[in-house]
Parts: structure tokens; C-alpha cells; sequence
């Protein structure tokens, strides 16, 4: 094979003076970088938002392992203490649950997820202190205290030691509603406005009537369910793990990531397309090189090798460029798309400015890729050594198959044919 890869290599990196094959070589380069570039950095964002949306719901939503239904106080504190023994169990506890409207004087707004808690729980569950960042007063749920997120607090216009009315639903079986006073001790961000917007911790007073949800983290949440099927048994409530919890939500997201990952291999499709276009304009050029090749006894399945070889050095050069690129990229994106997003607006600027002189009241919405108020607080991306695998494995797959075609054709020019008409 070294005659095939000396010549497949000399008309990639040194076809002379030839400006179609040195342009059609660097152009199918590139664009195979740009599309590896763009899976890197597409998938790496779905990867990071599924990530960190299931890191959060972990600690905050659903835990690793949930009671099925609430139970009293007696029954949480009997299954806490069973369960808080098992192996790998990094922490049990319980909490009751309510939607509730928070209102001062002048502004309201409902919770779905209003958290009666222990008073030291984040003191204890190491984990949702971690993701139940403070931003000003303390964590401290003494009685009568209440802990808010930043949103809670702007849209009740709110600060540390505010006041404030909690109307929810009162204790299990009764039609009515009950109405409380609470002094906001500190304000927090999960990072997720979503839940930002939903949750609110309070105090809860040992022995309270009410149903409780008893919960369960571990030190591996892969192993909820060997988990499940080895202490459900001695504890007096239904264990569901956080699959089934977050069934819905975490196949929408896979699903979403799907689809995005099916349209960028589309795109990377059209650009190792150009494997072909490329192999094929070889093909042309080199014409009396492969009759005179052939005429010296070199067989047509040597020749066909060489426009196959070439074909394959243009994808993996491709692949290495778009890798190491992708991932200065990946892990750079937020400033990298600020940068594009800021450039991208000049011309919308530019454009504003021209549609005003012919058109009164034109305006056009500026671009923004990347908003807190409708994500995690900073864009988080994820890649792993079985994606970045994948892809190589396709592009290198697809590159034999794209130079398949060109390949044959070589293989079949007639050196007869060919020297006559030179």
C-alpha cells in the first residue's frame, strides 16, 4: 500500500501547481471542520442543558428516590431512619408540600412547590445547600422564616427581613384556607429560572399534621433501582426512582437532543458530500497520470485505491481539524456566541438604520443566543468520549463511502483512450 498512500497524500497536500485540486481539497477540508465544529457545539449544549436540568432536579425536584405518596409524620420518620442506613445512601429525609400565594401589600404571586422543611436541612443535605445558592441574608429557617428565590423577591419587591402573607390550602381534609405570616430570612438562586419561579423554602415544626414525602439521595443515582427493589420492602411506603419521576421531562429533552443531533448529521452529510466533488475533479485532472500508470502495469484496483485513499485523508484531516477546533469552541461558546451575537447586530444596526429612510417605524428585533431569564444561569456544555467516538466513526465511514464512486471511475479510465485523445 505505499505506493497508493505516496500518491493518494501527494494529491492532497502537494498537487502542484493544479489551483481546481489545491482549492477543492482545502474547501472540502473546511467544510468538514465547520460541520464537526457545529455537532461539537450543538450537542454539547443539549448535552450541558440535560445535565444541568437533571443535576438540579436531583437535588431539588424529585431527589434520586421518592416516597410514591405522602404519608403522616410518624411513618416519613420511621422510613427516614431505615432507609438512611442503606448502602450508598448519601441522604434521607422528608418534607410536606403546598401551593400556596405569597402577597405583601402591594404584590402576590403562587408557588407549586412551597417546602416545608427541617429547620437545619441544609445543614444536613449537603446537596441542595450546593445548589441553593444564597445571594443575601441566611439559611438559618428559624420559626416564622421563610427563604425565597431572587425572582420571589423582585416581583414582591422584597429584601432580606420583609414581611410577608402565605394563603395556602390548610390541613389535609378540610375546605379551608389558611393564612401565615413569614419574615424572609434570605433570597436564593438555583441557577434554573424555571424553578426559580416555582419554589420557596420554609421551617417546618417537628410533629406538624400533614403528609409528608420522604426522599432519598445516593452517593450513584444509576443505582436507584437496586436500591429499590432491596429496601422497599422494609419501609412502610411505595419507593419510585427518578426515571419514572422525571419520565416525561427527561424524555423531551433526549428528544430534543435527537432531533438536533439528526439535523447537524444532516449538515455534516452535505459537507463530506464534497469528499465526492473533490475525488471526482482528481479524477479528471489526473487522467493521462492514471493512463500512463496503467500503461506500466499498475492494476486499475492500485488506481482505484489511490482516489479512495485521497478521499479518506481529506475526511480525517477534516475530523482532527474540527475536533480540536470544536472543542476550543465547545468550551468556550458563551463568548464566542456574545462575540457573533454582537457582530450578527451590527449589520442588524446598519440595516435599522438604512429600512429607516424608506420605510417610517421599520425596526427589526436584535439577536440574542443566550438569555438567563429562559435558562440556567450560564450556558453549561457536556461532551463525551462516546460522542466525540461517534462522530469520528461516521465521518471516517462516510468519507470511504463518498469516495467510492470517484474511485471506480479511476479505476475503469482506459489508458488507450485517454493517450490518443492527448
Amino acid at each position: 500500500m505505499r505506493f497508493e498512500n505516496y500518491l493518494a497524500l501527494k494529491f492532497v497536500v502537494n498537487p502542484r501547481k493544479n489551483r481546481d485540486l489545491k482549492s477543492s481539497s482545502v474547501l472540502v477540508v473546511l467544510s468538514i471542520s465547520l460541520a464537526v465544529i457545529f455537532y461539537l457545539s450543538a450537542v454539547g449544549i443539549m448535552n450541558g442543558y440535560i445535565d444541568g436540568v437533571m443535576k438540579l432536579a436531583h437535588e431539588i425536584r424529585t431527589f434520586h428516590i421518592q416516597s410514591g405518596y405522602p404519608v403522616s409524620y410518624d411513618t416519613a420518620v420511621r422510613s427516614v431512619s431505615v432507609l438512611s442506613k442503606g448502602d450508598g445512601v448519601r441522604y434521607a429525609g422528608f418534607y410536606r408540600e403546598t401551593n400556596g400565594v405569597l402577597s405583601n401589600a402591594k404584590n402576590s404571586t403562587g408557588l407549586s412547590m412551597l417546602r416545608f422543611v427541617e429547620n437545619d436541612i441544609f445543614s444536613k443535605d449537603a446537596g441542595l445547600s450546593r445548589v441553593i445558592r444564597l445571594l443575601s441574608g441566611t439559611k438559618d429557617l428559624t420559626a416564622g422564616s421563610i427563604l425565597i428565590s431572587e425572582r420571589t423577591a423582585r416581583k414582591l419587591k422584597l429584601s432580606v427581613n420583609g414581611e410577608l402573607m402565605l394563603i395556602s390550602a390548610g390541613k389535609s381534609g378540610s375546605d379551608k384556607f389558611e393564612v401565615n405570616g413569614y419574615r424572609v430570612c434570605g433570597i436564593f438562586t438555583t441557577g434554573f429560572a424555571e424553578l426559580d419561579e416555582q419554589i420557596a423554602y420554609i421551617g417546618d415544626v417537628p410533629g406538624t399534621d400533614g403528609d409528608y414525602t420522604v426522599y432519598v439521595k445516593l452517593d450513584d443515582y444509576y443505582k436507584t433501582r437496586n436500591f429499590i427493589n432491596k429496601y422497599e420492602q422494609l419501609v412502610p411506603v411505595i419507593l419510585r426512582g427518578w426515571e419514572e419521576l422525571n419520565y416525561n421531562e427527561y424524555t423531551a429533552l433526549k428528544f430534543q437532543r435527537n432531533i438536533i443531533v439528526l439535523i447537524v448529521m444532516l449538515v455534516l452529510i452535505a459537507a463530506l458530500l464534497n469528499i465526492l466533488n473533490a475525488v471526482l475533479i482528481t479524477v479528471h485532472e489526473k487522467k493521462i497520470d492514471v493512463g500512463v500508470l496503467k500503461s506500466c502495469g499498475v492494476t486499475p484496483f492500485r488506481i482505484g485505491m489511490v482516489f479512495l485513499l485521497k478521499g479518506v485523508y481529506l475526511g480525517l484531516i477534516g475530523i482532527i481539524i474540527g475536533i480540536g477546533a470544536g472543542l476550543l469552541v465547545m468550551y468556550n461558546l458563551e463568548i464566542v456566541l456574545k462575540i457573533l451575537s454582537g457582530v450578527i447586530n451590527v449589520f442588524v444596526f446598519v440595516i435599522n438604520m438604512i429600512a429607516a429612510l424608506f420605510i417610517d417605524g421599520a425596526d427589526m428585533d436584535y439577536i440574542e443566543f443566550f438569555s438567563s431569564d429562559f435558562y440556567l444561569d450560564k450556558l453549561y456544555t457536556g461532551i463525551s468520549i462516546k460522542d466525540i467516538l461517534f462522530l469520528s466513526i461516521f465521518t471516517f465511514m462516510f468519507s470511504i463511502a463518498a469516495s467510492v464512486v470517484p474511485a471506480v471511475k479511476g479505476a475503469l479510465i482506459k489508458p488507450c483512450e485517454v493517450l490518443k485523445n492527448e
